[in-house]
């Protein structure tokens, strides 16, 4: 790997701005990220969304993780460690013309107080090419403008820009508007393979500068120049006989450059191209919602999903949850779990699989589309537009505690193999906040659900005592893990593209075999309480204070009849209290505080919220 991304040294560090005539600026020949004054190689996923293309880190490494150096990263990773948005919040915008310059680009953030921070990846666009807007802009320069051609193919690049690097933008193109493109006439095609589901691109709203009704494609500014003066006696009287005249007086002065534009006019070289301009509701769309019109990759023999998130008020009954349409739901079998599995590269052949909750979605998917949690999202590396495949499963379990203490709390937890300590112990290692999670203390015990094999639908579970792992277990896995599945150890960071990760769970080879994870690299698990295991605790330490509180009822109380009474009445009570407690520290219900005079009904489907007025 290259050291030195510096602009300079990769001789990327002239913009148009001070040197007009080399128009549209020194273009990088390949996808980077453009970080302040670095722009790192950015190299494609083959068949994955944008956050898993792979950033090489710099040689010092990346912000506040030095240890990152001369490696490859996902791009969601890396900007995580730049404190910007991810990939799946940017808005994806063609570049024409001088926004293709990582020079271009760092000038215009940096005057405006923005980080320059933006990945710029190559792609392909049919139906457009680059054509010149019939404007001079203030630098002096005849800027690029999109063209309509069918039939073209052209390389161009997308900038990927957060809504305040987008603002930004926008201020600085005065002579342009940013509207959406018809991702069916000009689709985009990325290197990775995948089809944009929308991008947006400047369109000269001075229209477009065309001899003889054809539209001028876009050549070196030195070149262009030249031609337009060639053909104007005008132009020559008003900018000079050079191309260097010419930038010379247009950058000073304004009504000049407003002249120009009138001549152009004049020469009958202006082409207007309202086909190329959305309608004015057309809204600008972040990358996360865009499902790609393509993604390749998927093996075509397997039935696969297209992925989206769930909603954030959905009803999640204290676990992960998976939403499919009622055919879906009704062609695997009506099951209550669900095995989803990546459909895609590495990850299919990972072997991860991950359990969760099936409910429907009537009316608000297709049948070729699935909602599902970002926990089991990360759990198997998937990103939203990728795809997953879908297999029923079931899980046998007493349920009668759950009219007591409400249904079983959850927590997906990535499988780490034990450690030395533990590694010959039917025991679980868990970090603290998981077992607060969990409701339950160290030592006591839980229900571990592992992955169905291929084939089959009965969920393998067992119950083992959950201890707390120590810092210096913890620690001796974090310095040892990392690299892809290859390692003996890998990192979900590197093999996933997934940071942070799960919250870890260490077993031992037994447990994982029993739980159809052997040989399974970052397997996931759901672990809970086990709650008759909680009952049994409970009450041991409620009975005995129930047999001193009947002690001295008999002693007050004479009377067989009333001492039964009364012994029913603290049985009672210990019931309650048991429940109640059980309920407390077992179950995840969300209570919300209202203080108006009205509460709207949740929609259907969404959060189970309990809801409370004035503090009650």
């Amino acid at each position: 790997m290259n050291a030195d991304r510096s602009l300079a040294a990769l001789q990327l560090d002239a913009d148009p701005f001070t040197s007009p005539l080399t128009y549209p600026g020194a273009l990088p020949d390949e996808s980077g990220l453009l970080a302040h004054d670095r722009f790192l190689r950015l190299i494609p996923a083959a068949g994955r969304r944008l956050g898993q293309w792979l950033v090489e880190a710099p040689g010092d490494g990346l912000p506040g993780d030095a240890d990152t150096h001369d490696i490859a990263l996902s791009l969601n990773y890396v900007l995580l460690r730049y404190n910007e948005a991810a990939a799946d919040f940017r808005y994806p915008v063609l570049a024409v013309g001088s926004n293709a310059s990582p020079a271009q680009m760092r000038r215009k953030f940096q005057r405006r107080g923005v980080r320059p921070v933006i990945p710029m990846t190559t792609a392909t666009v049919r139906g457009l090419r680059a054509g010149v807007s019939a404007h001079i802009s203030r630098s002096g320069y005849v800027a690029a403008a999109p063209v309509a051609a069918p039939g073209a193919e052209t390389r161009m690049t997308v900038c990927w820009l957060t809504k305040a690097q987008l603002a930004v933008l926008d201020e600085t193109e005065p002579n342009y508007r940013r509207t959406p493109l018809s991702p069916t006439r000009f689709p985009v095609t990325l290197p990775s393979g995948e089809v944009l589901g929308g991008c947006e691109a400047y369109v000269a709203v001075h229209g477009l500068l065309a001899f003889d009704g054809t539209p001028l494609t876009l050549s070196p500014q030195p070149e262009l120049l030249s031609s337009l003066l060639a053909r104007s006696p005008a132009l020559v009287e008003a900018f000079g006989p050079t191309p260097e005249t010419w930038v010379a007086r247009a950058r000073a002065e304004e009504e000049l450059r407003t002249r120009g534009r009138s001549l152009f006019a004049t020469e009958g070289w202006v082409l207007s191209q309202p086909d190329m301009v959305a309608p004015a509701e057309a809204t600008s769309q972040v990358y996360k919602p865009l499902r790609p019109r393509a993604l390749p990759g998927v093996d075509a023999t397997l039935a696969s999903w297209s992925v989206t998130g769930t909603p954030d008020d959905l009803e999640r009954h204290g676990q992960a949850n998976v939403r499919v349409d009622p055919t879906t739901r009704a062609a695997l079998g009506d099951p209550e779990l669900i095995v989803v599995r990546a459909a895609h590269g590495s990850c299919r052949t990972s072997g991860i699989g991950a359990v969760a909750r099936v409910t429907e979605a009537e009316g608000t998917l297709s049948a070729s589309t699935v909602e599902v949690d970002q926990i089991v999202r990360n759990a198997l590396g998937v990103e939203i537009g990728e795809s997953v495949t879908l297999a029923p499963a079931r899980l046998s379990r007493r349920r009668w505690t759950d009219r007591g203490v409400g249904e079983p709390n959850y927590v997906t937890c990535r499988v780490q193999s034990a450690d030395l300590t533990t590694v010959e112990r039917e025991v679980c290692l868990l970090d603290e906040l998981t077992l607060e999670l969990l409701g339950i203390q160290s030592g006591d015990e839980v229900v571990i659900e592992g992955v169905p094999a291929a084939g089959e639908t009965e969920v393998p579970h067992l119950r083992v005592k959950a201890f707390r792992t120590s810092d210096p277990i913890q620690e001796r896995r974090e310095t040892l893990h990392g690299g892809d599945l290859g390692g003996r150890f890998p990192s979900s960071r590197d093999a996933l593209g997934v940071f942070p990760d799960l919250p870890w769970a260490f077993l031992d080879s037994a447990s994982r075999s029993y739980l159809g994870l052997g040989g399974v690299k970052l397997a996931t698990v759901r672990i809970r309480s086990s709650r008759s295991y909680q009952l049994k605790k409970e009450l041991r330490e409620l009975l005995f204070l129930l047999g001193i509180a009947f002690i001295g009822v008999v002693t007050i109380i004479e009377g067989a009849l009333f001492q039964l009474g009364s012994l029913a009445v603290l049985l009672v009570v210990v019931t309650s209290v048991v429940t109640a407690r059980m309920r407390g520290r077992l179950s995840r219900v969300i209570r919300v505080k209202h203080t108006g005079a009205a509460i709207t009904a949740p929609p259907a489907g969404s959060g189970r919220v309990v809801r409370q007025r004035d503090g009650r």
